[in-house]
């Protein structure tokens, strides 16, 4: 029997050649009528192959073989477990995020009361700005976990991807610094909904992994290409198949080892050596393509890094999406977090509003429903056990019709963003809130 003719190799191998030790107990298996499945290799490549006999009623006088190649379907099944993991680890951290970035605002709030009370010149003051400013940094990397964790909201618009690089050259210039930047944009049209804010992050993250990856004298290509992808290889990377843009950066560094490539996504994992820099880098570019529907993977080079990114390619003219909306003068507020809600009417309290501040939503429907003076805006957390905000403002909407209703919570991702407005929102608020977010909210509504 012989098997996978070669044009200009060899003229095939013979069952007993591929299958070596296993022949025997095949070949018995085969003459006596039974089927036989196993693995197989054959001109450098690995098969599923299945043999059944021309005449399982008697003795067997041939057999029709089945080989299934086991590449594309490894690799295929290689993504889909990454992306699992990756899954997982996103909704983990998510969760985590969630609940520190609660008591952290509930902290910041509690400080920002205290910086505003001590006078001006205080020295005690010094010290509740240093805490702000530590509080900061923490906020910060709270918004980068979010990101990854594909909680953090994405306002996706019409953009070109050729104008959006030659705008930020500058930007990419000063990341790869000391190294050069080649940017290299194929001639075309490179229009994909995106969130410009993110894709800087995104560059940010690659391009500064890149220069950190580089020799003294190496540099850094950033090229822009429609995708030349088969209908197999976006399989392979769980795409819809569909034309896509390709953002690639190209380092000349030493590469990256085998036995790290499935971690190289993973939060805070790093090769470097330990006490240097190792965070959310590669993680949160990774979580910043996922939002924008597309995918980030590391191409094998003889040398240096290759990361691609595929962004899934729009028709000229696509209407931007709508902008969002927010309120005014006396505030109903319903958080269940009894620190926060005192923290955040304070807050507004010392912005000139008035304040309301219930600890449950049923409170605020039994306030809402029993009083004559109404609301100017209804401000209400997300999150709050049996009855969340969307409940409530679906509630609300129904006794007034026309009341602003603005959810702030830390999960504030498109989807929540879409119940939102189907619930009647008026608008969405990340916490931890800044005075500037407040304000910003209300005038607009207003």
């Amino acid at each position: 029997c012989q098997m996978w003719h070669r044009p200009g190799k060899d003229a095939g191998q013979s069952l007993k050649e591929c299958l070596a030790s296993a022949w025997e107990p095949l070949a018995t298996k085969l003459a006596s009528g039974q089927p036989w499945a196993g693995m197989l290799q054959a001109g450098g490549r690995e098969f599923a192959l299945e043999l059944h006999p021309l005449r399982p009623e008697a003795l067997a006088t041939g057999c029709l073989g089945i080989a299934f190649p086991l590449e594309g379907l490894r690799h295929q099944l290689q993504a889909e477990v990454q992306r699992e993991k990756e899954l997982a680890v996103r909704h983990l951290v998510g969760g985590i995020s969630h609940d520190f970035n609660n008591q952290l605002y509930a902290m910041q709030l509690q400080i920002k009361l205290l910086h505003k009370n001590l006078a001006q010149d205080s020295y005690k003051q010094s010290f509740a700005q240093k805490a702000l400013a530590a509080g900061e940094k923490v906020s910060q990397m709270i918004r980068q976990l979010r990101v990854y964790a594909g909680k953090q909201e994405v306002q996706l618009r019409a953009l070109d991807l050729r104008k959006f690089l030659q705008q930020n050259r500058a930007k990419f210039e000063t990341w790869t610094q000391p190294h050069g930047l080649h940017l290299e944009m194929d001639a075309g049209f490179y229009q994909v909904l995106g969130d410009p804010a993110q894709l800087l992050q995104l560059l940010e993250a690659l391009l500064q992994n890149a220069r950190e990856a580089s020799p003294e004298q190496g540099s850094t290509t950033l090229r822009l290409h429609q995708s030349q992808a088969s209908a197999e290889e976006l399989q392979k990377l769980l795409l819809p198949d569909k034309a896509y843009a390709r953002l690639s950066v190209q380092d000349q560094g030493t590469g990256v080892g085998l036995e790290h490539r499935s971690l190289i996504f993973d939060p805070f994992f790093s090769t470097k050596p330990k006490g240097t820099h190792a965070g959310m880098g590669l993680a949160l570019a990774q979580g910043i393509a996922r939002q924008h529907q597309g995918v980030i993977r590391l191409v094998e080079q003889p040398q240096g890094c290759l990361f691609e990114c595929f962004f899934p390619l729009e028709p000229a003219g696509k209407p931007a999406q709508a902008q969002r909306l927010p309120s005014d003068l006396f505030i109903l507020l319903v958080d269940d977090e009894e620190m926060v809600a005192e923290g955040t009417a304070l807050l507004l309290q010392s912005l000139g509003y008035q304040v309301h501040a219930v600890t449950n939503p049923q409170e605020a429907l039994h306030w809402l429903q029993n009083n004559e003076v109404k609301p100017d805006l209804l401000l209400t957390d997300f999150a709050m056990g049996s009855v969340t905000g969307l409940e409530l403002a679906r509630q609300v909407r129904s006794l007034l019709p026309k009341l602003p209703i603005v959810i702030f919570s830390g999960y504030t991702d498109a989807a929540l963003w879409h119940e939102a407005t189907q619930a009647g929102v008026s608008a969405i608020l990340t916490k931890p809130l800044t005075e500037e977010d407040l304000q910003t909210c209300l005038i607009e509504l207003l």
